[in-house]
């Protein structure tokens, strides 16, 4: 008697899709103060990379950093990322972009997450090989102490940079300064005041209307000028017609 094998037909589990949040349902914890900083900076870099399209620049997104775990996941105030496409995202996977994590972050002092900011985050990013890490604390020093905190990554480790109220960053050739409690920003190479872009475009208005008022203040003397002039030609005019009746 001859017995056939039964064949059974296995199909895999489908694989269970992991969710990646984009928040975290609670909204941003921050107070005006926190998002108004966070807005300007984020602004300032975004306008000052602008026209690169392989820079992106954010704020308040959540990054995960291992795939198909989304407990793995961190939100930076400000980040900035060399090599990646600059389009919109939802939030940022680590393995969907090449591996290529933040080059710059920053963290805005808050009631809520100050102590997160000097602990776990910054060890977190040490370890993810973050190059740069700045914190600045709004208020002056209630959370942070000095203000304006910076960290350059040399050799794994995370080395200080900066003297409280200024610093360099190397990464984005932009130097942070605290000057009369506000927090801002200028080119390294050129010394040159960055702007946020409505400040930006108020000078512009306020730069546009000097130079209006400067082009009608010289075309009025200009006027004046040669109103003068024709006063004195025809001045020249009558001596010389005087002159000439007295020689005849």
């Amino acid at each position: 008697m001859t017995v056939e094998a039964t064949r059974v037909s296995w199909t895999p589990p489908a694989r269970e899709e992991v969710e990646y949040p984009d928040s975290n349902g609670m909204g941003m914890p921050d107070g005006d103060p926190q998002r108004e900083v966070m807005f300007q900076v984020v602004k300032v870099l975004d306008e000052r990379y602008g026209d690169d399209s392989n820079v992106y620049v954010t704020g308040d997104i959540f990054v995960y950093y291992v795939e198909g775990d989304p407990s793995a996941v961190f939100s930076p105030d400000v980040m900035v990322v060399k090599g990646v496409p600059k389009r919109q995202r939802d939030n940022y996977k680590l393995w969907e972009e090449g591996g290529q994590v933040p080059d710059f972050v920053m963290e805005i002092a808050a009631r809520n997450t100050y102590k997160n900011d000097q602990g776990r985050k910054k060890g977190l990013y040490r370890l993810l090989g973050i190059p740069e890490y700045v914190m600045f604390d709004h208020t002056g020093g209630e959370y942070f102490e000095p203000p304006l905190q910076g960290y350059r990554l040399i050799e794994d480790e995370y080395h200080p940079i900066g003297d409280g109220r200024h610093l360099r960053s190397e990464v984005l050739g932009v130097e942070f300064r605290l000057e009369e409690g506000e927090l801002r920003l200028y080119d390294a190479e050129t010394g040159e005041y960055l702007p946020p872009p409505d400040e930006a475009r108020r000078l512009a208005e306020v730069r546009a209307a000097e130079a209006e008022a400067r082009a009608s203040e010289e075309a009025e003397a200009r006027r004046a000028a040669e109103a003068r002039a024709a006063e004195m030609e025809a001045e020249l005019q009558r001596l010389r017609a005087q002159s000439g009746q007295e020689s005849e």
